[in-house]
């Protein structure tokens, strides 16, 4: 009772604030930060039964963000954006099929449950997850309206940069050198590897940390800071803590592009020629020790070591399971498993229409996943969007592209600035997401629907402001063609 009021009551307090300051964008912050810095803890402990029955299996943190996006749901009502953008009414198409997703993602679950597993429970696996992708929706319609500046989006990027510095902070002092015991048990995974004080699972330390250290690499270059490079890179700490070389590629995938978009010509020879090094020395680790290099490093800097399983190992097993993946596509279609459902179908008795008999390995991880022997995922995040969701899910990822194609393709043709602080924010955001596509191949994970809304939103912000970062572009030409036409 007393925990519920007192978010609410900071929940009214922060409306307030964002109406009579007219500054909405503080509320997108907010729900930045609460899920950045809410601890593991919020996450997993019950609301208890208030009202009687209501909260049960509600968490803390649900109530957080339910609380957050309904602040920014109210503003987005309440104050007219500044300049309505040209490129809004693309992202807003893009959230309405998003919201139709939902809804019928949430219809095919509820036939599921009815249909095959009657034993899950409805609010925890269903209603619940459904609104939190309503609320993430409500996000990107704020963010749409009020991230308008370069300032603003410098603020999105510091709050992202912040997280990688605490999940650093947490897996040197905590996970590896063991300063505070007893909280170091609530930071590990069940089998010892780093899952932070925050998040749930590794899988969202890795997408985080890549997203962080390309925040980090932004500050770096436009303040000409070296000591931020060092910090960018100390963010690969945690990654090697999660044993996971999905996320370590996609960091290092990140960096790279970050660094070919913003370093000099003469630099990004230099670096050509490390990558390749690097490449080289990878390649002949994995080969004469069959093993990964994430977990390697993990066990020398004092943690714990994982299965050491072969690349070719683990990429045909998750290619097992993609085809078992194609078998749900095809069953359900057009309307897909419903959200969350897939993993719990992939060993219902449906028709097997893609097995795999042509490798021996891909067949055996395939029939592990038919037979209940193996309950998991497709380990592929974009699969799992089709399964779960069918027709719209593919409708959902193509729009998505369209919108990034396009942006990436007029950042293209943009002449070269390597000082210049919106171009070096555009890079940023694009290396972000090399690095997490790569990572989303390999691991469904959190689909944190939110921070892609975000990202396409600054691709599309960003080649409209001034390069002074002062506000919307799209006014100025308007202005200096009326003199012209008169």
């Amino acid at each position: 009772m007393l925990i519920c009021t007192a978010i609410f009551f900071a929940g009214l307090v922060l409306l307030a604030y964002c109406l009579r300051t007219r500054r909405p964008a503080h509320a997108i912050y907010a729900y930045l930060a609460a899920w950045i810095i809410c601890p593991k803890l919020a996450r997993l402990a019950n609301l208890g039964n208030f009202p009687a029955g209501l909260a049960d299996h509600i968490f803390i943190y649900d109530y957080v963000n339910a609380v957050t996006a309904l602040v920014l749901l109210v503003l987005c009502f309440c104050i007219r954006p500044r300049v309505r953008p040209p490129y809004g009414r693309f992202i807003m198409k893009l959230l309405r099929v998003f919201v139709l997703m939902t809804v019928v993602s949430f219809c095919s679950g509820l036939w599921f449950r009815a249909t095959w597993r009657s034993n899950l429970e409805l609010r925890e696996f269903f209603i619940q997850p459904a609104l939190s992708m309503l609320y993430q929706a409500i996000f990107g319609w704020a963010f749409v309206n009020y991230i308008d500046s370069r300032r603003k989006v410098e603020w999105v990027l510091a709050l992202l940069a912040l997280s990688g510095v605490e999940l650093t902070a947490e897996a040197i002092l905590l996970y590896y050198h063991d300063w505070f015991p007893a909280i170091r048990v609530h930071l590990l995974s069940v089998d010892g590897r780093f899952q932070s004080l925050t998040f749930l699972s590794f899988s969202s330390v890795g997408l985080v940390c890549i997203i962080a250290i390309c925040a980090t690499l932004y500050f770096a270059v436009t303040r000409s800071s070296l000591v931020l490079c060092l910090v960018a890179v100390l963010m690969l700490v945690p990654i090697f803590g999660t044993a996971e070389r999905g996320p370590l590629v996609g960091a290092v995938l990140g960096m790279s592009v970050m660094a070919l978009l913003c370093l000099p010509k003469r630099f990004r020879r230099i670096l050509a020629g490390m990558g390749t090094a690097a490449f080289v020395a990878s390649a002949w680790f994995v080969s004469v020790h069959a093993g990964n290099l994430a977990n390697v490093v993990n066990s020398e800097l004092g943690g714990t070591t994982g299965a050491n399983s072969p690349v070719e190992s683990t990429f045909l097993t998750r290619l097992g399971l993609c085809f078992r993946g194609l078998d749900l596509i095809a069953h359900n279609f057009p309307f897909g498993t419903g959200n969350g459902a897939a993993q719990y179908q992939m060993a219902e008795p449906i028709p097997e229409r893609f097995d795999p008999t042509w490798s021996e390995q891909v067949h055996l991880a395939y029939r592990a996943a038919v037979t209940g022997a193996h309950i998991t995922s497709t380990h592929n995040a974009f699969m799992e969007i089709v399964v779960e969701n069918g027709f719209l899910g593919i409708v959902f990822l193509g729009l998505s592209a369209l919108v990034l194609a396009g942006n990436f393709k007029s950042f293209c043709r943009l002449r070269r600035r390597h000082g210049n602080q919106i171009y070096v924010a555009q890079a940023c955001i694009y290396a972000c997401f090399a690095g997490a596509i790569w990572r989303y191949c390999f691991e469904p994970g959190d689909k944190l629907y939110f921070l892609l809304f975000a990202m396409l939103a600054m691709t599309s912000l960003l080649p409209t402001l001034h390069a002074g970062g002062v506000g919307p572009a799209p006014a100025a030409p308007q202005m200096a063609e009326a003199p012209t036409t008169t």
